[in-house]
């Protein structure tokens, strides 16, 4: 991964896309996760960053209210920001922001399969409770877009939030009752049950078993059998 530009952050309420990107150098967004502190843009805003490094390159996600971020081994960053007047998922590469799809009305969790071939994103609308699939091409755009798993049928106000994966391709998605573990099948394998329901969660321990949970008013584990991928 290039250093250059290791975090880049949409502006929720940014009228143009190139004007409003924020970039924190690698080494800033290192030293914030290590200290659990967040980033100052020097401009009155802050950035909240909560995920790890990944083994095969260092990276790291930084959140706001209305943004996921992700990284890709290749340099290049994925968000979604519901902020613009559509909500879309975003990729920048080489200084450049592109849009790549605007199929969800609140694009939510973000995940990439082990060989980053395939890219997730799930949707937070009570009304279409789904986990979209598209195949990452070549240039960095999105095709064949399919609903990987539809949720819309279960009963509640939740919708889709947080989503994670595993080393062998296992989804792991923020969704009514709890986390509900979805194979790279598309078949619903379980769901993990917390005292309060999951938000987000990361990976964590040193072997990257254990599931951190986040909630209205708690933090919760679970130790699980396959490592995650943490980004």
């Amino acid at each position: 991964m290039t250093s250059a530009i290791l975090a880049l952050l949409l502006a929720s309420a940014a009228p143009a896309l190139g004007a409003d990107v924020t970039c924190f150098p690698a080494e800033k967004v290192a030293a914030a996760f290590t200290r659990g502190a967040v980033l100052f843009d020097g401009q009155g805003r802050n950035y909240m960053v909560h995920a790890s490094r990944r083994e095969a390159a260092g990276q790291a996600e930084v959140h706001t209210r209305d943004t996921d971020i992700i990284y890709v081994l290749e340099g290049a960053t994925t968000f979604v920001t519901g902020g613009l007047p559509y909500s879309g998922v975003f990729r920048v590469a080489d200084g450049k922001v592109r849009l790549l799809t605007t199929d969800l009305t609140g694009p939510n969790g973000l995940a990439l399969s082990p060989d980053e071939k395939f890219f997730y994103v799930d949707d937070w609308d009570v009304k279409k409770k789904v986990v979209m699939r598209y195949r990452v091409e070549a240039d960095g755009t999105l095709s064949h877009g399919e609903v990987f798993f539809d949720m819309t049928s279960e009963p509640g106000e939740q919708a889709l939030d947080g989503m994670k994966i595993d080393q062998k391709g296992n989804l792991y998605v923020s969704g009514p009752g709890g986390v509900w573990i979805i194979s790279p099948g598309a078949k619903h394998l379980g769901t993990i049950k917390a005292p309060e329901l999951p938000a987000n969660f990361a990976w964590g321990d040193d072997d990257g078993r254990t599931l951190y949970m986040t909630a209205r008013t708690g933090l919760y584990r679970i130790r699980l059998k396959i490592p995650g991928i943490r980004p």
